[in-house]
């Protein structure tokens, strides 16, 4: 037997019929959860001018199926890679740095990282 549901968060129900013995039939989807909890990034003071600055891992929570990562000034890893990127997905429970360039002397640059539509941003200040 097969029984299908809609959408996502919606529910089908049927009636299964074996001889005399008639049974419901219950199935629902789960609702994707691709919207993580607010998530911030410790601005960085008094950094080497024009020198690439790190962040620590960061771990976003509160979503529960793989969202998209994005990066606008910088870049990112996500843990369990190698190489560095402007996009990429993340699953629940991943780890993930950002980098950028800090600007000349005196000077505060920022990047923006958006991870399933919540943003957050990251500014490198050069020390004077």
């Amino acid at each position: 037997m097969r029984l299908t549901t809609g959408a996502n968060g919606t529910s089908a129900d049927a009636v299964v019929n074996a001889g005399s013995i008639l049974r419901d039939w219950s199935v629902d989807t789960r609702v994707f959860d691709v919207t993580p909890n607010a998530f911030s990034i410790l601005a960085m003071t008094t950094q080497p001018a024009n020198t690439l600055v790190q962040t620590a891992w960061v771990t976003p929570t509160g979503y529960l199926d793989p969202v998209p990562i994005s990066v606008s000034g910088g870049e990112i890893l996500v843990d369990g890679n190698t190489t560095w990127r402007t996009s990429a997905i993340l699953d629940p429970g991943q780890h993930v740095r950002m980098r950028r360039t800090s600007g000349t002397t005196g000077t505060t640059v920022s990047v923006t990282v958006t991870i399933g539509g919540v943003s957050a941003v990251f500014s490198v200040t050069s020390g004077s």
